[in-house]
């Protein structure tokens, strides 16, 4: 006999009211779906009054805490402590080592990057036929902004931590469950489909939701940890918060309320009384000026690690790691569904005998394919006496981006700010944004060339400026000198291959023939094997395409390989 659905309605409502205890105010519960389609957003009268009556927003976790913890979990994003894992020694050497590629496709990845750890925070929408019938952002972060947009205090029910360390568990337990059986919605209308799923939250029917993921469950042990144990977790943060004598509004995931061991039934247990509020129509005219309300932000100067670039924002920029070609960094305003962020490219220009000028060119010739949407308005600027384009563009959703985009001897950085509609056009946080950026002028320094070593110490060279410091992997330190044009690099690649150690003229011809297979070398002139200072050395002279001659030293130095690199 196949299961039969739950008919009698124990659990009417996803929005419950929390008494009894002798508590003075009356506190919330509501079940979540964790998406933004409009089937999550049937938001009444109640809703809205519910959570404005509370002193108190909650969520699974504090969506506040969500980019640091991130961070410390290294789940999309990094933090900014300058411990970058890109810096740590490779384990081989390879043929495209210190190949060099033109920068026209990190170009054009820098300028339609939509990393996804933003859209998971933000938005979760998806640019699919289904993005029609999506709103702004998810359920969770709705109500998360809402209680910000009101002035209450947020909180978590779970740390983020232990959520992270559940769901591991959770998953080992059902990889060792031998009960595990093929989960499956059946089929398209079926008793146990996902058509079904979504009917039963419509509806606030939270027996059949109930009924149909008991079905649908591929492991009792899994759902023991990632919804049972947690379930615990939440009922008793949710009694701590209210003890403490505030009246609370909490979402969660709507499979943690119905059922024996539903966050409903242990609360009872403890004495509450939870009685389900009606959910009428929908609101629409509440949620549109709850829509209208811009939580206030406070910016500080975020300075880059390298001092290239200071920039105010309204709170950390972390670090992404979705993309090894450009360095990222972003902060995502949670409360008002904004995000800033910076991304580098360096651009090898010089190798491609291009000034900042032609590079400025390529950036313009690029933005009608590579910049979401339509272009609203294109403007030269400059800052720091480097060239920029100020661009505006609107993307298919109708929500209002804007980019700084700057060309410097050695790089492109671009500043970039998108929020939902217009907000990026409102108010004054987006000038705040772009009038604040400052850029490192690479100055003449008189009395000719100077002695420079890296912060980190190993060796020292004779520059006609301060260098550029850049990591792609290896670390870079380019020179212009600008009394004769010339340009000078210095590359450490750090390999921790010890197989090779008596093969030091293998190495060293990798790193020549790396180097000799850019696409902008024409022929090789000179090759000559040698020692520099004791150690093992390779010297070489080449002729580029556009007629201008390259030299090069690659040292070995144990674990450290060096490629000195000057064109004239």
């Amino acid at each position: 006999m196949p299961a039969q659905l739950v008919k009698a309605k124990k659990y009417p409502s996803l929005l419950w009211e929390i008494s009894g205890k002798g508590i003075k105010k009356h506190s919330y519960l509501i079940g979540t779906m964790h998406v933004s389609n409009k089937l999550a957003f049937n938001l009444p009268d109640s809703f809205y009054f519910a959570l404005r009556s509370c002193d108190v927003v909650a969520l699974e976790n504090n969506p506040e805490s969500w980019q640091e913890d991130m961070s410390r979990f290294e789940i999309g994003i990094e933090s900014g402590d300058g411990n970058d894992f890109e810096n740590l020694p490779s384990q081989y050497l390879t043929e495209t080592a210190i190949k060099f590629y033109r920068y026209y496709g990190k170009l054009q990845r820098a300028l339609s990057s939509n990393p996804s750890s933003l859209n998971n925070l933000l938005y979760r929408n998806y640019d699919t036929e289904s993005s029609d019938f999506e709103e702004d952002t998810y359920l969770d972060m709705y109500i998360f902004q809402c209680g910000k947009k009101w002035g209450k205090r947020i909180a978590g029910v779970e740390s983020y931590g232990q959520s992270m360390q559940m769901m591991m568990e959770a998953y080992k337990d059902a990889a060792n469950d031998k009960k595990k059986k093929d989960r499956s919605y059946g089929d398209f209308n079926g008793n146990f489909s996902n058509d079904r799923l979504q009917e039963a939250y419509r509806t606030g029917n939270l027996d059949l939701l109930d009924s149909i993921n008991r079905y649908n469950s591929s492991s009792e042990a899994f759902d023991e940890k990632f919804i049972y144990q947690r379930n615990e977790i939440q009922a008793h943060s949710i009694d701590s918060i209210i003890r403490s004598g505030a009246s609370l509004f909490v979402g969660v995931g709507a499979a943690h309320l119905p059922g024996n061991r539903g966050v409903i039934e242990l609360l009872r247990s403890m004495g509450y009384q939870l009685r389900p509020v009606k959910m009428g129509e929908r609101a629409s005219k509440l949620k549109e000026l709850v829509d209208k309300i811009r939580v206030p932000v406070v910016f500080h100067t975020e300075t880059s690690d390298d001092g290239v670039f200071s920039v105010d924002v309204p709170g950390k920029l972390y670090k992404l790691s979705e993309d090894a070609a450009l360095k990222q960094q972003q902060f995502a305003d949670m409360g008002n569904g904004s995000y800033y962020m910076v991304t580098r490219l360096m651009t090898n220009a010089w190798m491609w005998n291009q000034n900042s000028q032609e590079v400025t060119g390529k950036v313009d010739s690029l933005l009608y394919e590579h910049v979401p949407g339509k272009i609203i308005s294109r403007t030269a600027i400059q800052k720091n006496g480097y060239q920029g384009l100020d661009i505006v563009n609107r993307t298919r959703r109708g929500d209002i981006q804007r980019y700084n985009i700057f060309v410097t001897p050695y790089e492109v950085i671009l500043f970039k700010m998108s929020g939902t509609g217009d907000y990026v056009q409102q108010g004054t946080d987006a000038k705040k944004f772009f009038s604040s950026i400052k850029l490192k002028e690479y100055k003449n320094h008189v009395g000719g060339w100077i002695s420079f070593t890296p912060s980190f110490g190993g060796f020292s060279i004779s520059l006609p400026v301060e260098p550029y410091i850049g990591n792609d992997g290896s670390w870079i330190f380019d020179a212009k000198d600008p009394s004769s044009n010339n340009f000078f690099r210095v590359i450490r690649t750090d390999i921790n291959n010890y197989r090779f150690l008596e093969e030091d003229s293998f190495d060293l011809g990798l790193l020549n023939e790396s180097f000799k297979s850019s696409a902008f070398i024409s022929k090789e002139l000179v090759r000559k094997q040698n020692r520099f200072q004791g150690y093992p050395s390779l010297e070489g002279q080449y002729l580029d395409k556009f007629g201008q001659q390259y030299f090069t030293r690659f040292i070995l130095q144990g674990s450290h390989y060096y490629s000195l690199i000057a064109r004239a």
